[in-house]
């Protein structure tokens, strides 16, 4: 890595994938970025550039070709993704729909052995910090895209992951709801 002991440092991240025609499409080269404890960073660039390859290659489900992902001055390039302290939030969600709010908030807690009475106790906590309290028993089916989306972001802060991953947290809601959104999550972001 190149510097800061905490925080994010990848660099030189390169990958590229092979094509059936023998060909490859370099999907990101060389890439390089530091970023300090509690700092945000927006990745904005067209279809295809590499942004959600540079995120499943921070959480571990791609391998980079070459270069170093860093967090908190540990290597984190060959660790796999159960390992590292970092969660993704994708696009679409991905909640169960056969569980309610407060069951998928709770999902990885409970993989991971927690105790009853902590799990319960750090559910609540996310339950109130996402504003989704009264909500916690309903399927997600019976909510609205921001509700989906926050319940979506609590499962994903439930870990107290080092760093959180958002592929296009906003694509799916509609202008007004987009920009309410950014705020909270800023906010959301100085909270924790």
């Amino acid at each position: 890595g190149r510097g800061i002991m905490t925080g994010l440092s990848i660099d030189k991240l390169s990958m590229r994938f092979d094509l059936p025609d023998g060909g490859h499409v370099q999907a990101l080269q060389d890439v390089s970025i530091d970023l300090k404890a509690g700092e945000l960073l927006s990745v904005l660039g067209p279809s295809g550039c590499g942004k959600t390859t540079m995120m499943r290659m921070l959480a571990g489900f791609e391998t980079p070709e070459s270069g170093s992902i860093m967090i908190d001055g540990r290597d984190m390039t060959a660790v796999p993704p159960a390992e590292r302290p970092v969660n993704i939030m994708f696009q679409n969600y991905a909640l169960f729909p056969h569980l309610s709010v407060a069951d998928n908030i709770a999902y990885g807690l409970r993989r991971s052995g927690m105790s009853a009475p902590a799990l319960s106790d750090r559910v609540d906590e996310l339950l109130h910090l996402v504003r989704l309290k009264r909500f916690e028993g309903r399927k997600p089916d019976s909510l609205s895209g921001g509700q989906r989306q926050r319940t979506a972001l609590a499962r994903a802060l439930a870990r107290q992951p080092k760093l959180l991953l958002l592929d296009e947290p906003l694509a799916a809601l509609d202008r007004k709801l987009r920009e309410e959104t950014q705020i909270e999550l800023v906010s959301l972001q100085r909270q924790l």
